[in-house]
């Protein structure tokens, strides 16, 4: 696939998120409009290779049943860094630090 950044670029440069009804755009929360504005321009330009973390993981997993597990999961993805992300237990953490050493 290609993604043709100036094009996405203009999509979004310039572009601005209403301003919340109460509340204020401080700490952690002030980037989630910002991150719905940004992924909505670019789903509307990439419909079918844009998905949000957890719509991929079950799309992956909901056609992949019986990928169960470290190993299982390990084929579907074939990436160290994915690996780490999905994986939240200390002992893949070591793992990772240690192959790094």
């Amino acid at each position: 696939m290609f993604v043709d950044y100036k094009t996405l670029q203009k999509t979004i440069k310039g572009t601005s998120v209403p301003k919340p009804i109460s509340g204020t755009l401080s700490g952690h929360a002030a980037g989630e409009p910002f991150d719905k504005h940004v992924y909505s321009k670019i789903k509307k330009q990439f419909p079918k290779n844009t998905f949000r973390q957890y719509e991929y993981l079950n799309f992956l997993y909901s056609k992949n049943p019986s990928a169960v597990g470290y190993e299982e999961r390990q084929k579907l993805f074939n990436s160290p860094t994915v690996m780490f992300l999905l994986s939240r237990g200390k002992k893949y953490l070591i793992i990772i630090i240690q192959a790094k050493l």
